[in-house]
């Protein structure tokens, strides 16, 4: 049983000191800076238990015997507040601003272990005393718990306790990937716990309870395993992440201490960086230092990049990271022939289109969706990239985006027909306005995530409907919500209310962006205008929203003004 022990104290120390060295670069995120001191603390801890092997001094035993509580007093409530983090994220943002409470009684408990260290007379028998040998015990010795020391026993059975409620209640009560988490961890914490209890409370054997914690590993490495993915997951869904890893463009995100905290795919094989070197200084690699101080372009590896400059903001306006993104000058000559080739291509199709009558409507209705959705890409890339380019003032650059965008207006009629020709009767259904927003909003998630856009929702009356189709509805709040966000500035909320009215459900749409013209606002209610409306094109979704609209005999009104923002307000009736 002994050798086993000890085994598990060297593995104990082994792995969290490889997981300390692993979770470092990382140490900005609150996870990972808790499970790094509960990491570094059981190294020591399990290093002291060695060190006790060893020495033979008495007195030097009993030192390093009190050294332990000054060690060990936060290990329970770092372990509770990851346990809460990490399975009820939710309610910890909620009560975050009262864990310090939590540390109390260990702070006192560090204070006294230290005064007794120091051998002040008021602390000596507060925590640890009357120590003495215990033959065999291959130098541990045996003592007495102070009263400090008992409340801070029990207090580590209260965290204990909370933590696994927190584990029973994400087993009974959540599914998927977090009730998997929550088994696991309670498995591997009861092989922790089962031999303290062993220890403690059925054979009373002073040794084995010291050397209990060495059978801490289990847990130590699964709160390392679920961090090192939650706090991603957390950030950005999978999809999102993929799509960011594989965007062709390089893209480099530094702290606001100049770290390297993210790259994508593109900027590792062009910078030629690897994992090891993420949580670094940047200034320590040349290639990274042009690129911060080059505010416009910079040469690597016989190419020439634009440099796009991201800075990210908290709430208060403090800084908090730095991205860049390297558009190769190049790439957009290419994007440009290529969107020549394929609005011939859409022209040519375009012409045939108009000439077949009786296709089927489930064709046009996939055609359609399909190139809404490429069309809003490249209209999306191409805004970004000219209002960074005019932000640098770099005419060149927006004198050829502008050729671009005129070159990409052929594909916008043609997607004005297909759009027209999927208005036709579609199947009618009582359909739930407030999941038909939900399901907008989530196709929208790109653009939310990009401009960091919340909704907010007032819905006074549950279980408003309509009946109509779930495409014409979703679609209606699909434009809708698309424009408010376009036009909206990023961190902001756009308000959605939906209210109960007679015979009629009364739906507002109000951001805070930069707001139109009342004669903007005139051409986009007009649908018999067929010229674009704006540089962007503002007005053919409108245009197909209108016709929905229409179509189930609603009413539409935008009230707008410069600076003040927009309000849409659609009334459709119930029956």
């Amino acid at each position: 049983m002994f050798l086993v022990t000890y085994c598990s104290i060297i593995l104990t120390l082994v792995l969290c000191a490889v997981l300390a060295v692993k979770i470092w670069p990382y140490r900005r995120s609150f996870l990972h800076r808790v499970l790094l001191v509960n990491q570094v603390i059981y190294v020591l801890w399990m290093f002291l238990l060695l060190l006790i092997f060893v020495v033979d001094d008495f007195e030097t035993r009993a030192f390093l015997t009190k050294l332990r509580p000054v060690l060990v007093a936060i290990v329970p409530p770092n372990w509770f507040l990851m346990a809460w983090v990490v399975f009820y994220r939710e309610h910890w943002e909620r009560w975050k601003k009262w864990t310090f409470l939590l540390y109390v009684i260990p702070v006192l408990t560090i204070v006294f272990s230290i005064a007794a260290l120091l051998n002040l007379p008021f602390a000596g028998n507060l925590i640890l005393y009357n120590f003495a040998e215990m033959p065999g015990n291959f130098g541990f010795l045996r003592y007495s718990f102070g009263p400090i020391m008992f409340i801070f026993l029990k207090y580590s059975i209260f965290c204990l306790a909370g933590i696994y409620i927190f584990y029973f209640l994400t087993i009974f009560q959540k599914k998927g990937v977090m009730r998997r988490y929550a088994i696991l961890f309670a498995l591997g914490g009861l092989f922790h716990i089962s031999k303290e209890i062993y220890a403690r409370y059925i054979i009373k054997d002073m040794f084995m309870m010291q050397l209990s914690s060495a059978y801490a590993w289990p847990m130590a490495f699964m709160f390392y395993f679920v961090v090192t993915r939650l706090e991603f997951l957390d950030i950005k869904t999978l999809a999102q992440e993929r799509v960011f890893k594989d965007l062709p463009s390089p893209v480099i995100t530094l702290t606001a201490r100049g770290e390297l905290w993210d790259l994508n795919h593109a900027a590792y094989q062009l910078l030629n960086l690897h994992n090891r070197d993420l949580g670094k200084p940047a200034r320590n690699y040349k290639t990274l230092e042009k690129i911060m101080e080059n505010p416009d372009t910079v040469e690597i590896s016989d190419k020439t990049y634009q440099i796009f400059y991201h800075g990210i903001k908290d709430s208060t306006g403090e800084h908090k990271a730095s991205v860049y993104v390297l558009n190769d000058v190049d790439r957009i000559m290419e994007l440009y022939r290529d969107l020549e080739e394929s609005n011939a291509i859409l022209r040519e199709l375009n012409t045939e289109i108009l000439r077949m009558t009786d296709f089927n409507r489930r064709i046009q209705a996939v055609l359609s969706h399909d190139m809404t959705g490429a069309l809003s890409s490249v209209n999306i890339l191409l805004r970004n990239t000219r209002e960074l380019a005019e932000e640098k003032q770099q005419q060149d650059l927006v004198s050829k985006l502008e050729t671009i965008q005129q070159a990409n207006y052929g594909a916008v009629l043609l997607l004005r027909n297909i759009l027209a020709w999927t208005q036709d009767e579609d199947h009618l259904e009582t359909q739930d306005l407030e999941a038909c927003l939900d399901a907008a909003w989530s196709q929208l998630s790109p653009q939310t995530l990009q401009k960091n856009i919340q909704l907010q929702k007032t819905i006074p009356t549950k279980g408003l409907s309509v009946k109509c189709s779930r495409f014409a509805i979703e679609s209606i709040f699909r434009n809708l919500l698309s424009n408010a966000i376009r036009y909206s500035p990023s961190q902001s909320l756009i308000e959605v209310s939906l209210f109960a009215r007679e015979n009629f459900v009364e739906i507002l749409i109000a951001d805070k962006g930069r707001g139109m013209t009342a004669e903007t606002v005139n051409q986009i209610l007009n649908r018999g205008r067929q010229k674009q409306i704006g540089e962007e094109g503002f007005g053919l979704g409108m245009n197909f929203t209108l016709g929905f609209i229409e179509k189930i005999h609603g009413q539409i009104s935008i009230d707008s003004s410069i600076d003040h923002g927009t309000t849409v307000r659609v009334l459709l009736p119930t029956s």
